[in-house]
């Protein structure tokens, strides 16, 4: 048995499955041979650090490191149905018209290029995308994560925020479906340390992740200064054109694996995020792109201590 590990602060043996969403699973010992035993490797630790190797020294301890390589080659690609979709994400109802916000769109991509650029570090603000069921939020998601490697990011919805006994899988970046704020739901967003396995496989790893979140509701429930999330998007009843946009994104309609050129465009995104310069003032504040008092140069300077978030 290839990649077989054993876990000694947790007392099991790890596996890692072939590569296609990858996972760590269990395996009980009475299904391993003596052989398979013997050459488990060692570990005390478990980790979630891009570009180290399988298995690497944390102060002195041996530590098994859950990344999986992303595919995906950053190249100077242009991306117009990747930039279509953030501006449809960042965009506001202004007179019951849909609107492009600038500044929205510019705190996002910038979001988004420091965990590209520090896939290891943790934003300290998640963000809270807005809108219609199939709007596109979960795409995005997924552009994101093909760039950070599929293994390597998660999808959660509330059932699994509620679960106080859900042990959550080491992710760079985890999407929340329609989940509403809870106390659970903000310490998995400042925690510095996430557990790991099952209810009945007890460790924890550091905490990498970043937060998107996704909610269709008419009000968005989640409020930046309380939840540490930043909200963008509104709600639009038709958006025919943007639905037939999205279904060009995968081989068999909406919800497939992406087309050719499609990974071509998210190359051309990835290139471009890891070139962005990152404006380090914004990861520390929320926006919120419902008010208009934020936008028209709001962030070209530093904003009331009132409104400023930590």
């Amino acid at each position: 048995m290839n990649n077989l590990y054993y876990l000694v602060s947790a007392n099991k043996y790890l596996a890692l499955r072939g590569y296609q969403g990858s996972e760590w699973i269990t395996i009980n010992k009475s299904h391993l041979s003596p052989a398979e035993k013997h050459e488990a490797i060692e570990v005390r630790r478990v980790d979630l650090q891009p570009n180290r190797p399988a298995v690497f020294d944390q102060e002195g301890v041996p530590c098994l490191n859950l990344w999986i390589p992303p595919t995906i080659q950053p190249r100077p690609n242009p991306y117009p149905r990747i930039e279509k979709i953030l501006e449809y994400q960042t965009g506001r109802n202004v007179g019951g018209e849909w609107c492009p916000d600038p500044t929205g769109y510019q705190w996002l991509k910038n979001w988004l290029a420091f965990k590209v650029q520090n896939p290891a570090e943790k934003p300290t603000h998640g963000v809270l995308l807005t809108g219609p069921e199939g709007d596109g939020r979960k795409t995005l998601f997924a552009i994101v994560a093909e760039i950070l490697g599929r293994a390597n990011c998660d999808i959660a919805y509330p059932c699994h925020v509620r679960d106080s006994a859900r042990r959550w899988k080491p992710s760079l970046l985890v999407y929340l479906g329609d989940v509403r704020p809870t106390q659970r739901l903000t310490s998995l967003l400042t925690s510095p340390e996430v557990p790991f396995g099952q209810k009945w496989f007890k460790t924890s790893a550091p905490n990498r992740t970043a937060f998107i979140a996704g909610s269709s509701e008419k009000v968005p429930v989640m409020d930046v200064h309380v939840s540490r999330f930043s909200t963008l998007g509104v709600r639009f009843k038709s958006f025919g054109p943007h639905w037939d946009l999205l279904c060009s994104f995968s081989d068999n309609g909406c919800g497939g694996g992406f087309k050719p050129d499609v990974i071509q465009e998210i190359e051309g995104f990835a290139h471009d995020l890891w070139q962005h310069p990152v404006r380090a003032e914004w990861l520390t504040m929320a926006y919120d792109g419902r008010e208009s008092r934020r936008l028209n140069g709001y962030w070209d300077s530093a904003p009331p201590q009132s409104e400023a978030t930590s």
